[in-house]
C-alpha cells in the first residue's frame, strides 16, 4: 500500500470523504491542510523519522451548509 512505500515518508489522517489541498507551511516541518468541509490543520512532522504528523493548530473556518439559516 501506498502508506508502506518508500514514498510515504509522514502521515496525516483525515476522514475518507474529505477532499484536501496541502502545502507546506512557512515553518521548518510543517505541512498546512484546507478540507472541503470548511477544516484547517497545521501538522508537523518529524524530518529524520517520519511516521505519524503531529496536529499543532485545528480550525473550522466554514459551517455545514445545513447549518446554515
Amino acid at each position: 500500500s501506498y502508506f508502506s512505500s518508500e514514498w510515504s515518508f509522514a502521515q496525516f489522517h483525515l476522514p475518507e470523504e474529505i477532499r484536501a489541498v496541502v502545502a507546506f507551511g512557512e515553518q521548518k516541518n510543517t505541512i498546512l491542510i484546507v478540507g472541503t468541509d470548511g477544516s484547517f490543520y497545521k501538522c508537523s512532522f518529524d524530518p529524520l523519522h517520519g511516521g505519524e504528523m503531529v496536529q499543532q493548530e485545528f480550525i473550522k473556518f466554514m459551517r455545514p451548509y445545513e447549518d446554515e439559516p
